[in-house]
């Protein structure tokens, strides 16, 4: 069975009568009457009973009626969002993208980004600051979101967003009460840190050295 059997099988089914809806799929007679009955040998199933001059659709040809129309449909739907490729070539996006921000970010720009370039395929890569800097000095990701500025100069940054820390702290701390919290206040309090080659890191010493400061 394949679509251009159930297409022949539905103009059959709603014209009841072999010489018009052969007249309606441009066919011969032979020719549809031959599709029907690979069809029927490939169901086992009878789909036609003579009435006249005319066909009636047994109770199997009434079950298959909306099975077939339903998939000559999907089929139809199918090639219509398939339109769009024509003439493109696919062409594929390397992104590399920090692990703290994929999840809340990436999906909204994915969904824009697939409705106006529905032919790209994006690969996403989760990386480190240094990096996604490194990968796209060496050329093997198109796009990265990072921090700015970029530290290696000959890459162009964008601000995409802003964000800031958030301190957490037990019940109960010192600085519990305080709605905002400053570098000198923060610096005082011993902490868990990122490695060194993490940016986030980076920024948070360089902000305190600019206090004159060193976190604990």
């Amino acid at each position: 069975m394949d679509l251009r059997q159930l297409r022949y099988f539905v103009a059959l089914y709603e014209e009841a009568h072999v010489g018009r809806a052969a007249e309606r799929l441009c066919l011969s007679q032979p020719a549809l009457s031959q599709q029907m009955r690979h069809l029927q040998e490939d169901l086992q199933v009878e789909l036609f009973q003579r009435q006249g001059r005319g066909l009636s659709p047994t109770l199997a040809a009434h079950s298959l009626y909306g099975h077939a129309r339903e998939l000559l449909r999907a089929a139809e739907r199918t090639r219509e969002a398939l339109q769009v490729f024509r003439g493109q070539a696919s062409q594929t996006l390397a992104l590399g993208v920090l692990q703290t921000v994929n999840a809340s970010l990436v999906p909204a720009l994915l969904e824009r980004l697939q409705q106006r370039q529905p032919h790209w395929l994006v690969q996403i890569h989760e990386l480190s600051a240094a990096e996604i800097e490194r990968r796209l000095l060496a050329g093997s990701l198109d796009i990265g979101i990072s921090y700015l500025p970029p530290r290696q100069a000959a890459l162009h940054g964008q601000l995409l967003y802003e964000d800031e820390l958030q301190l957490v702290v037990a019940p109960g701390h010192a600085l519990q009460a305080f709605r905002k919290v400053s570098l000198a206040q923060a610096a005082e309090q011993p902490m868990l840190l990122l490695g060194e080659e993490f940016r986030v890191r980076q920024v948070w010493q360089e902000q305190l050295a600019r206090e004159g400061r060193r976190p604990r």
